[in-house]
């Protein structure tokens, strides 16, 4: 594109030069039709009878045909500017597409859609429907043309088209009402809302590389809820469950407000998991610096295991077997037996 604009450039600039100048060693003498002349170099430009000093521009007699080359010059200029204005190359080739300043919104139908997955740009909203299934796409006009939606297998895709990048000041937002959801995924930086209560025998929730998954209204799982954040992300959600499983690693948060059977909960390197509700049994492995606050979540029965300065806070009111290591940390509540073994400076608390 750069390449491009340099040719585009250079000739606008060298073909009204092409009639309009010359270069010479020595003095020129001019006459009859002479237009656009420069004496340089300690050279004198001798014009009919009339000799013009060195460094000085002589214009006469341009003819109609020089007007038009240099109009035409101007013009292209202005097609360089007006092309560089919305394509910027950036340093490994990849064009940067901006805003054009106008919004559009684009609807598509998108039948049978039971898992989505948008990564790389723009806002998820994913609401229940039992009428037609459809995806709403609100983006700049200039945008608009480099998103990505793709269906393969029931699963949607939403993001950008390879090739390009994307700086705007318009707010990319996907919406998306569909009548069942299975699984959805969100990554890099990317946010997704679910604004409506689905119902399904598995749902599973993925937020990787800075992306953030928002759902309020409470979910109906018959079976397995599984939720899972990486790097940096952040997974908030109300379910109804017979069994879920969650893990959190690399900095990442869950946050759960659940009703369910059994609880599976795994964080590593410094990640949180935070759960509130109810449960029979909690299953907790924490890893390097990772932390589980459940005093908000009543249970029969915790299994905790915690190293590398780890902290659990859980509620039991029968049993809780822990086994903690290296620093780790067990603060309870509830009446429930405890018994495990604690190394290397580990503590267990019984709190009020």
């Amino acid at each position: 594109m750069i390449k491009n604009l340099k040719a585009l450039f250079l000739f606008s600039i060298l073909y009204p030069s092409a009639y309009c100048s010359q270069a010479y060693s020595g003095d020129i003498h001019v006459s009859g039709g002479s237009t656009f002349v420069h004496a340089s170099g300690g050279s004198s430009v001798i014009l009919g009878n009339s000799a013009i000093p060195a460094g000085q521009w002589i214009i006469e007699n341009i003819t109609s045909r020089q007007l038009f080359a240099g109009f035409i010059g101007i013009l292209i200029i202005i097609m360089c500017l007006r092309s560089a204005r919305n394509a910027i190359v950036n340093s490994d080739n990849t064009p940067t597409i901006t805003d054009a300043g106008i919004a559009e919104t684009n609807i598509i139908e998108i039948p049978d859609i039971n898992d989505i997955v948008i990564s790389n740009i723009g806002k998820l909203v994913v609401s229940h429907t039992e009428n037609s299934e459809t995806l709403t796409i609100s983006a700049d006009k200039n945008i608009m043309p480099h998103l990505k939606y793709e269906i393969h297998n029931n699963q949607l895709y939403l993001g950008i088209k390879n090739n390009v990048k994307i700086k705007t000041n318009t707010p990319i937002i996907f919406s998306a009402c569909v009548k069942h959801l299975n699984a959805i995924k969100a990554s890099n930086d990317t946010c997704a809302e679910i604004n409506s209560s689905f119902t399904a025998n598995n749902l599973t929730v993925t937020a990787s590389h800075g992306a953030k998954i928002i759902s309020k209204p409470q979910h109906s799982i018959t079976s397995y809820l599984t939720l899972y954040a990486n790097n940096n992300s952040l997974i908030e959600i109300n379910a109804l469950a017979q069994t879920v499983a969650c893990q959190a690693d690399k900095d990442s948060k869950i946050n759960a407000q659940l009703q369910t059977h059994s609880l599976t909960a795994i964080g590593n390197n410094g990640s949180t998991i935070t759960v509130s509700g109810t449960t029979e049994i909690q299953n907790v492995k924490l890893y390097n610096a990772s932390k589980y606050y459940a005093y908000e979540l009543s249970s029969a029965k915790a299994t905790i295991t915690a190293t590398n300065a780890s902290e659990a806070q859980v509620s039991a009111n029968s049993d809780i077997i822990y086994t903690l290591e290296n620093a780790s940390s067990l603060y309870c509540k509830g009446n429930a037996k405890l018994q495990g073994t604690g190394k290397n400076n580990s503590t267990v608390r019984q709190m009020k």
